[in-house]
């Protein structure tokens, strides 16, 4: 508003500026723009709280679903840690029951070898003993006594060899063991064959002396002329 040209010091202005203030129209319409302006700040600030809060909760939101896409992945972490760890605990596991196992299957393997060899070779040297015994039978009987004892020595000895045998192959596989069976009966039967006719010439050398004895006894009894 400005002053009047008749008004210097704008005393009649100041007045008629009071007259319209103190007017109730004027003081009505202030009113209402104030009350107005009041509801429209009021409205600014519950919207602005409202935005407000809502980007709180919106905020809240995304840092508890971060929290727990990092849980979820750390979970998945941890968990895919321990599947490796069982993994290798099993792999290195079942490494060392197959390292075992072919230990043992090796061992065993072996063992059985050595069982077989050493049965083929008590039959071989039993069979060579049978040989030079039948032939020595059938060569000559000489010295009853000796001949009596080195019976004894021989028949003991091829029950010992027989028992080894026997004891080797209790050790052996059921398969390589009823493969040798028949080649261990056979050499029994020889051995029984071999035996007997040990034992039958110690009977017909003990029935010789003993008739020599009785012989010689017999002149002993005559008297004498």
């Amino acid at each position: 508003m400005t002053m009047s040209r008749d008004d210097p010091d704008g005393t009649t202005v100041v007045s008629e500026r009071q007259r319209f203030e103190s007017n109730p129209a004027f003081q009505f319409v202030f009113h209402q723009r104030n009350k107005a302006v009041k509801v429209s700040k009021s409205k600014e600030r519950t919207t602005t709280v409202k935005v407000q809060e809502k980007d709180c909760k919106n905020l809240k939101g995304i840092e508890e679903n971060s929290h727990a896409a990092n849980e979820e992945d750390q979970n998945e972490e941890n968990d895919q840690m321990d599947d490796n760890e069982r993994s290798a605990s099993n792999t290195e596991d079942g490494r060392l029951q197959i390292l075992k196992i072919k230990d043992f299957g090796i061992s065993t393997l072996g063992g059985h070898r050595i069982m077989s060899k050493k049965a083929k070779s008590h039959m071989a040297d039993l069979r060579v003993l049978l040989e030079k015994e039948m032939a020595r039978i059938n060569r000559s009987w000489g010295g009853l006594c000796e001949q009596i004892e080195q019976g004894k020595k021989k028949i003991d000895g091829i029950l010992d060899q027989l028992h080894k045998i026997k004891c080797y192959m209790r050790e052996l596989p059921a398969s390589n063991r009823a493969e040798m069976l028949p080649c261990f009966s056979r050499l029994c039967a020889e051995a029984d064959i071999v035996m007997s006719k040990i034992t039958d010439c110690m009977k017909t050398q003990i029935d010789e002396y003993q008739s020599r004895v009785n012989a010689r006894f017999h002149e002993l009894a005559t008297p004498l002329l």
